[in-house]
């Protein structure tokens, strides 16, 4: 990768967490001193599940933009360990941390 290249990608990366941020900025920064209504706040705590799970389902069942849920068992087991284990205990390290050895457990099995 050249200078150039390296600097327009980097440009690019700057401008749109700038706008992503002007983006929340816009309809959370009126009530920055005051206290947000009770439906933004329940809103406000599932973003991070849902932010989640948008990012780890194409994973799961798209191998090279093909549908192949069934292919990636080893994966939607490893998956489901996560989820369990973060139903079960919550928090936020343990479970990825169960889910990234359940699925080396499965690679090293089968």
């Amino acid at each position: 990768m050249n200078t150039h290249s390296l600097l327009s990608l980097s440009a690019v990366v700057f401008l749109v967490g700038l706008g992503t941020f002007l983006i929340r900025q816009s309809f959370l920064g009126p009530w920055a001193r005051g206290e947000l209504p009770s439906y933004v706040q329940k809103a406000l705590k599932l973003a991070p599940p849902v932010i989640f799970a948008a990012l780890i389902a194409p994973m799961l069942f798209y191998t090279d933009g093909v549908w192949q849920a069934g292919t990636n068992s080893k994966k939607i087991i490893a998956a489901a360990a996560c989820f369990a284990y973060a139903a079960w205990r919550g928090g936020q390290i343990m479970p990825l941390l169960v889910g990234m050895g359940s699925l080396h457990l499965l690679h090293r099995l089968y």
